[in-house]
């Protein structure tokens, strides 16, 4: 049975049958398809298409063109072969079957987060199922989303675009942030470390993050480099923002300094 792999959480790619799709070389098309991908739950009236990604074009070329580049995405994916097809196409809509054997990591990347809303609990941290589902999740984060697609057209499809962006990134940063917690608080350094430097890549200026490193450097005794961590922190933010570092910050650097940390004693300390 075709299955038809659709990653959208990084560089865009398509994987038919496990093996990469290298034909797909369309930013528009690339983008019309990770848009019906994301969008699946409902059927996209074809004008409404045609406006989004040729929105300075006269109705009938949109049309034609929209038509076109739908013609060459059943072909890269041979859907004309498939005996449930990836798209559903009508003479008014387009969407994305949900009967097709096909996968999203965007799909499956929401459907973690939904498994840990669902399960009730006091304390999300205290939890080793939800954070594997967490872990699981930020596995599936290769980078951001639709990683350097742009089209010039359009720009309905950029705000689009960039809300999505911003909207991955914050939950890949937040499952991050409690997974950092999580193995700090099983005294599991190495992994918390890596979750921590993780954030900081995504995001420099991230303050929470630059604490929780420098509270596990504390704790495992580096306290030069838990103090050179909060340096590199304070350079980002004048740098970039002309601020100086949040007084929690500058209080866990006292704290340090002053020998209250030491290691493996955490005192209590959250990030």
């Amino acid at each position: 049975m075709r299955q038809v792999g659709l990653y959208l959480l990084g560089h865009f790619e398509v994987r038919l049958n496990g093996s990469r799709v290298e034909s797909f070389h369309s930013a528009k098309k690339s983008a019309l398809l990770a848009y019906l991908a994301v969008e699946s739950n409902r059927p996209h009236l074809r004008e409404t298409l045609a406006e989004l990604f040729w929105p300075d074009r006269p109705r009938g070329v949109a049309r034609a063109n929209l038509r076109q580049a739908l013609l060459v995405i059943r072909q890269v994916i041979r859907d004309h072969e498939a005996p449930s097809p990836l798209l559903e196409v009508t003479a008014s809509t387009v969407q994305l079957s949900h009967t097709s054997s096909y996968l999203a990591d965007v799909v499956l990347f929401e459907g973690h987060f939904q498994t840990i809303r669902s399960h009730a609990h006091e304390n999300l941290e205290m939890c080793p199922s939800c954070m594997s589902e967490l872990e699981a999740a930020v596995g599936l984060y290769r980078g951001d989303f639709l990683d350097s697609l742009s089209i010039n057209e359009g720009a309905s499809f950029h705000e689009w675009l960039q809300f999505y962006r911003r909207y991955y990134s914050s939950q890949q940063l937040e499952a991050l942030q409690h997974l950092t917690n999580y193995y700090q608080s099983l005294k599991r350094y190495e992994m918390a470390y890596q979750y921590a430097l993780r954030q900081v890549k995504m995001d420099a200026l991230k303050e929470s993050a630059h604490r929780q490193i420098m509270m596990i450097f504390a704790v495992t005794g580096r306290r030069s480099a838990a103090i050179e961590q909060y340096e590199i922190c304070r350079r980002g933010l004048v740098d970039e923002l002309g601020i100086e570092p949040e007084p929690e910050t500058t209080a866990l650097l006292q704290q340090i300094r002053a020998g209250k940390i030491t290691k493996n004693e955490e005192d209590g300390h959250s990030a």
